[in-house]
């Protein structure tokens, strides 16, 4: 079975479609979507500096890795976030803290192995279920990875432009 595609920035396209003209579809149309699909394909933002060690051990929660970035925003030391649309912020996030360019691995991983970001939903936010609230996470285009996420699972790496560094 096909997985969700949801980063379509970062997936090779139509090469008559400039890099930069391409868009992400952002989150699935409906909860029941995320129920069609055992994989999604998303992206994670990083710095160039640490290309050698994704590539050797794949990439890694905070607990794991020992790269955290004190800025204020919340993150849980067990979990990779990861993008279902591309914001700038994390780009930038990720230079400032570890230097190099900004990254993205694009990632194919079971959708079972997600949870919602949660500073992508309102502090008193109760939803029926974890599925409905990964939805509304997807909404805002990102979500979280329970535990490392495997080589064999990076798709490619893309440097902002869009040319491949892997």
């Amino acid at each position: 079975m096909e997985p969700l595609r949801i980063l379509r920035a970062f997936h090779d396209m139509d090469p008559s479609v400039p890099y930069e003209c391409r868009r992400s579809v952002g989150a699935p149309p409906t909860v029941g979507d995320l129920l069609d699909f055992d994989f999604i394909e998303l992206g994670h933002v990083t710095a160039s500096v640490f290309i050698d060690s994704v590539r050797s051990q794949g990439l890694l929660p905070n607990n794991h890795s020992g790269h955290c970035i004190n800025d204020g925003l919340e993150s849980s030391p067990d979990l990779v976030y990861l993008l279902a649309k591309y914001d700038p912020l994390y780009a930038k996030r990720a230079v400032e803290a570890f230097g190099g360019n900004a990254v993205v691995f694009s990632v194919r991983v079971p959708i079972k192995n997600l949870v919602a970001d949660q500073n992508a939903l309102a502090p008193a936010a109760c939803f029926e279920s974890d599925l409905k609230a990964l939805f509304h996470s997807l909404c805002f285009g990102v979500c979280a990875h329970r535990g490392p996420i495997h080589v064999s699972q990076i798709l490619n790496v893309r440097d902002l432009s869009g040319r491949s560094v892997w």
